[in-house]
């Protein structure tokens, strides 16, 4: 059942926001209800959704359970959101039965901050009319490793691009401009190896999915083409932006002294992106560079890698790549060539 956007303005943040961004807001919401006794949330757990407690009474407790604050719908005890932590810090438990809005955390974040801070609406950011777009990035993992300050600055900074299907949208041997996220449709990777070959499908892209990335961190030219498969709609970067507001917070590197302890305390493992004729390293997985975006599948998220190339380069990009898909990952600092090879 959709939810009425008139519910947000029982909450004092929400009664400055347009009917335009009470209406995107109610759209992405969903109502939730709840016995008396049960809980909405246990310290420890992640989530990615709010909470806005329309009634009833939750009680918020300690890791150890004890009590620490009662909220009351429709009261001052309740007019913000709540949960947003994650993990969370605290419990939350039904003293009655209960009524709450759910939503995404990111979302409200960001509607809430750019109305204080800048005047800014969700609803006003440009685009192709509907502002779904930017729930979809919420939901993709790239987007959920950001600050929500950065997140902010983000989406001011992405700009729209429709394409036909068949459009080039990046050339191979080009230099590198743009990072691109699409919103929707399908792109594909190309290897051109030349006039009288047929081109080689590295990668298919969807919504949700970014590319462009490996250009625009190591400097070199485009290593392969882009096509639009079909019509889509897409969000592009700059350059500038991208480094600043994605690639430096995404983005981590690691001394060879601080990677050797970690190996050694089998808290990582090495990611040799080299090519397959060179020596393997002891504690490593061996994917060469190219193969990585098809192989990332492979790769345990529950372990942590320490990526390492020739120069480094690779290994930002690799880095970049891995902490989209939620692996934790460290790019060595100078490469195999300046750090183990030197030794």
């Amino acid at each position: 059942m959709p939810v009425n956007p008139e519910l947000f303005k029982a909450f004092a943040a929400f009664r400055r926001l347009r009917t335009e961004g009470l209406a995107q807001l109610a759209k992405h919401a969903e109502r939730s209800r709840h016995e008396a006794g049960s809980w909405l949330f246990r310290c420890g757990e992640r989530s990615t959704q709010a909470l806005l407690l329309l009634h009833g009474i939750v009680q918020i407790e300690d890791q150890l359970g004890r009590p620490i604050a009662e909220l009351r719908g429709s009261t001052a005890s309740a007019s913000d959101a709540f949960g947003t932590d994650s993990p969370q810090l605290t419990s939350a438990r039904c003293i009655s039965d209960v009524l709450c809005l759910r939503i995404d955390a990111s979302l409200l974040e960001i509607t809430l901050s750019w109305d204080q801070s800048s005047g800014v609406e969700v609803a006003e950011i440009g685009g192709f009319g509907d502002q779904d777009w930017i729930f979809r990035l919420l939901q993709t993992r790239t987007m959920q490793e950001l600050p929500s300050a950065h997140l902010q600055a983000l989406f001011m900074a992405m700009h729209p691009l429709d394409v036909r299907a068949d459009t080039r949208i990046i050339e191979q041997g080009a230099s590198g401009d743009y990072f691109y996220v699409i919103d929707e449709g399908e792109c594909r990777a190309l290897y051109e190896r030349g006039p009288d070959s047929e081109p080689e499908l590295l990668a298919r892209f969807v919504g949700g999915d970014c590319f462009g990335e490996e250009a625009l961190i190591s400097g070199a030219p485009r290593s392969a083409t882009v096509v639009a498969s079909r019509a889509s709609r897409l969000r592009r970067i700059d350059r500038a932006n991208f480094l600043k507001l994605l690639n430096e917070p995404l983005t981590r590197s690691i001394s060879l002294d601080r990677a050797l302890a970690r190996i050694s305390k089998r808290q990582a493992l090495w990611l040799d992106l080299r090519a397959d004729e060179t020596a393997p390293l002891e504690h490593s997985i061996r994917v060469p560079a190219h193969l990585l975006r098809s192989r990332s599948e492979q790769l345990d998220p529950d372990r942590e890698y320490i990526c390492v190339c020739e120069n480094g380069f690779r290994s930002r990009v690799a880095t970049f790549l891995l902490q989209q898909r939620g692996i934790g990952a460290f790019a060595l600092e100078g490469g195999f060539d300046a750090a183990i090879g030197a030794k």
